[in-house]
């Protein structure tokens, strides 16, 4: 059996070591990417923002141990930290903004840009999300919601008037004229909820759909 080991704070830790205890691997993907049926991989204090995808499983009898060193507090996460000072937004004392560059939404109380080769070929704030629909990648822009909404009520126009797909197509063209008109508003436009996260000492803040509710709402954020 095989002692890999993983240490992010030693002065020497590198992901081309062989990941011994003078020469641990910085991350535990590292000792994922090698190990083997038997092998235990022991991971030393730290806070491991990393997704870990072994490459291969152990077998009966002879698993691959992914443990904590003794006595030490290991923590994996999902989540990147924001490097960033927080401005209060002007005439909205109640909120703050993160200082990020090159994006601004109006009074949002947190703007920025997601640095897309942090998240590979998955990036969460590009899945566009609300609790009546899936999932789906990107955002339908109002131009592409307005021909929708032309070709429905062309469908309407063209039906003979009666049938259970016609109350269905009514019903989907009320929702995009709703959702056209509410994200179209000047003031208070609906914004799709994302598919990312964002904690604040470690407390998540809830998106929400409307710039208005940054105000009304304590721990709240628009992406």
């Amino acid at each position: 059996m095989n002692v890999l080991h993983v240490a992010q704070n030693h002065p020497s830790a590198s992901d081309s070591n062989p990941g011994s205890e003078a020469l641990p691997f910085l991350t535990i993907q590292a000792a994922a990417s090698v190990a083997g049926p038997g092998d235990r991989v022991e991971i030393h204090e730290g806070i491991y923002r990393e997704r870990v995808s072994p490459v291969r499983g152990g077998v009966s009898g002879s698993p691959i141990l992914f443990e904590a060193a003794a006595g030490e507090h290991v923590s994996i996460r999902g989540s990147d930290l924001v490097m960033e000072t927080w401005q209060c937004v002007p005439g909205k004392p109640r909120l703050n903004r993160l200082s990020l560059t090159l994006l601004t939404l109006g009074t949002a109380a947190y703007a920025g840009t997601c640095d897309a080769p942090t998240y590979g070929d998955f990036n969460p704030y590009q899945w566009q999300y609300n609790r009546k629909n899936l999932a789906r990648p990107l955002r339908e822009s109002l131009g592409e919601l307005q021909t929708k909404i032309q070709n429905f009520e062309k469908k309407i126009a063209d039906s003979d008037g009666s049938g259970t797909e016609l109350v269905n197509w009514k019903s989907k063209l009320e929702a995009l004229r709703l959702e056209f008109d509410q994200r179209s508003h000047k003031e208070n436009p609906r914004l799709y909820t994302t598919l990312g996260q964002i904690f604040d000492r470690g407390r998540e803040l809830r998106e929400v759909e409307f710039i208005s509710d940054l105000e009304a709402l304590p721990k709240r954020r628009r992406v």
